[in-house]
C-alpha cells in the first residue's frame, strides 16, 4: 500500500507539472500576440526580407495588401512579376537593410517606413550586381501588417 501512495503522489506531481507547462505555454502565446505594433511590423519587415532572399515569392507576396500601389502606379500583380523576373535574373539574391525609420500614425495600425536597402545579385557564390536604394512605404495593420504603397530611388 506504501508503494501505491508513492505512486500516486508522484502521478499527481506529474499532472501538476504539465498543467505548469501548459500555463507558461499559454502565458508565451499571449505574450507573443501581445507585441508592440511596431515590433510586429519590424517582425513583418523581416519575414518579407528572408523570403526574398530565400526566393519564396509567394512569403514576401503574404506581407503585401490586395489594393496595393508601387512605384509608377504599379499594382500587386505587376511587383510579383517584378520580384518573379529578378529571382528567374539571380540564382542568388541578398538585400541588406542599411537603416530604416519607422514613424507609427493613426492609432498604431498605419506606419510609415523608410528604408536605405543593399541588393545583390548573381549567379554564382559571389554577386555580379549590387545596387542600393532608398524605399519609401506605407504600412496598414489589418489582421497583419500589410504593405500598402513603395516608391523607391535608386541610390547606386
Amino acid at each position: 500500500m506504501a508503494d501505491d501512495s508513492r505512486a500516486c503522489g508522484i502521478i499527481g506531481r506529474s499532472a501538476l507539472a504539465r498543467r505548469l507547462i501548459a500555463a507558461v505555454l499559454a502565458i508565451s502565446v499571449v505574450a507573443c500576440s501581445k507585441a508592440p505594433p511596431e515590433t510586429r511590423l519590424r517582425e513583418r519587415i523581416a519575414t518579407m526580407q528572408a523570403a526574398i532572399e530565400a526566393r519564396e515569392s509567394g512569403g514576401f507576396m503574404d506581407g503585401v495588401a490586395e489594393d496595393f500601389v508601387g512605384e509608377g502606379g504599379m499594382d500587386r500583380r505587376q511587383l510579383r512579376g517584378l520580384i518573379a523576373a529578378q529571382m528567374l535574373r539571380s540564382k542568388s539574391v541578398g538585400v541588406s537593410v542599411v537603416s530604416m525609420d519607422v514613424r507609427m500614425l493613426a492609432d498604431q495600425r498605419e506606419a510609415k517606413v523608410a528604408l536605405e536597402v543593399v541588393l545583390t545579385g548573381g549567379s554564382g557564390l559571389l554577386p555580379d550586381r549590387v545596387s542600393s536604394y532608398r524605399i519609401r512605404t506605407a504600412w496598414r495593420d489589418a489582421a497583419g501588417w500589410q504593405l500598402l504603397s513603395a516608391d523607391w530611388e535608386r541610390r547606386l
